[in-house]
């Protein structure tokens, strides 16, 4: 299990949204204190369950590991995705286990959760997950990309950090697969053809993100409100469609403009 570095831990109490994720935390999880003891210490058996308040009520969230543990907390503590009330519609590539689809089903009873994933580790867990969310939940194996074809894939038994072997990958290769890739803009054609607009659309696929995004046709760009993309930009995209705004957490949110 990986441990935090030194100066990580040295300079957290440092840093302002540590102290807003902290304040979060005590209103999200049910069992606040042994949660965040957890958390902090790094310690206790995995896998485990844990208890998150939600617009809809309390739900129970498995963590597989300590990583997934850190993916709960940015979720529904740090806030790396928030959204209003009223989201009805979901498109999240690179679902993972399904913490980021949870948070997204809970803001009401009748939003819907459009996942891809390809990890044959990520994807039984993240069935498992939705399964209660019966068909507002649909998730497809497949990985969203720039371009159709057959890939490599590195399925690491984390999960967390699992990805496209192409340029942008930095993890250590130790489950090379082949997986199906699937052009984004026919992702989201199919979609709406369903779904008359695409409230948000979450990009985290761990080192792809930047050629999935600049991918997306520009006729699709006016039927998206907002988007939440891990990826560090140097200039902003998309301008004359939407703001940008690169927060320090690493993921770039792109909010529809009004015209």
């Amino acid at each position: 299990m990986l441990s935090r570095t030194r100066s990580h831990v040295l300079l957290a109490p440092f840093r302002v949204h540590n102290y807003r994720t902290l304040r979060r935390s005590l209103r999200a999880y049910t069992n606040p204190i042994s949660t965040l003891y957890r958390y902090v210490s790094n310690r206790g058996d995995y896998p485990v369950e844990i208890g998150v308040r939600t617009p809809v009520g309390p739900v129970r969230v498995v963590a597989p590991t300590f990583h997934d543990l850190r993916t709960i907390n940015e979720v529904f503590c740090r806030g790396d995705y928030v959204v209003g009330p009223d989201v009805r519609v979901v498109v999240d590539v690179g679902a993972n286990i399904g913490i980021s689809a949870l948070f997204f089903l809970t803001r009401n009873e009748s939003s819907r959760v459009y996942c891809f994933e390809p990890s044959p580790i990520n994807a039984p867990r993240l069935r498992a997950a939705l399964a209660p969310f019966g068909d507002r939940a649909a998730i497809s194996e497949t990985a969203l990309s720039d371009r159709d074809g057959v890939f490599e894939f590195n399925a690491e038994p984390v999960g967390r950090y699992s990805g496209l072997v192409a340029p942008g990958y930095a993890r250590d290769l130790v489950n090379v697969v082949e997986v199906q890739t699937v052009n984004i803009s026919d992702a989201l054609d199919r979609i709406l053809e369903v779904e008359s607009f695409i409230d948000v659309l979450k990009i985290d696929t761990e080192g792809s993100e930047e050629a999935i995004l600049r991918s997306i046709r520009p006729d699709l760009l006016p039927k998206i409100g907002e988007m939440f993309v891990e990826v560090n930009l140097d200039e902003p995209l998309f301008p004359d469609h939407f703001t940008q705004v690169s927060r320090p957490d690493g993921i770039a949110h792109f909010r529809a403009r009004e015209h």
